[in-house]
């Protein structure tokens, strides 16, 4: 876990910034950067858990339990 923070691990990160239209702040996005996100996001899964941090054995066992029906997913 302590090399995801390191800038050759992982995705690299543009920035795009919003512009204003009728009042409000928009961000532009062109179709490929759908199409790139959209494959790197199709498998994934985020949950948020409320309330005290849980170990990670714990959300492991509850994964193992409740998606018993799919390969076990990587928990990071």
């Amino acid at each position: 876990m302590k090399q995801n923070r390191e800038s050759q691990i992982g995705r690299s990160l543009d920035y795009s910034p919003p512009t204003m239209r009728d009042g409000k702040l928009v961000v532009k996005l062109t179709k490929e950067d759908i199409h790139e996100s959209g494959e790197h996001w199709a498998m994934l899964l985020i949950g948020y858990v409320l309330g005290d941090t849980p170990f990670e054995r714990s959300m492991d066992n509850y994964v193992k339990t409740l998606w018993n029906f799919v390969q076990k997913p990587q928990i990071l």
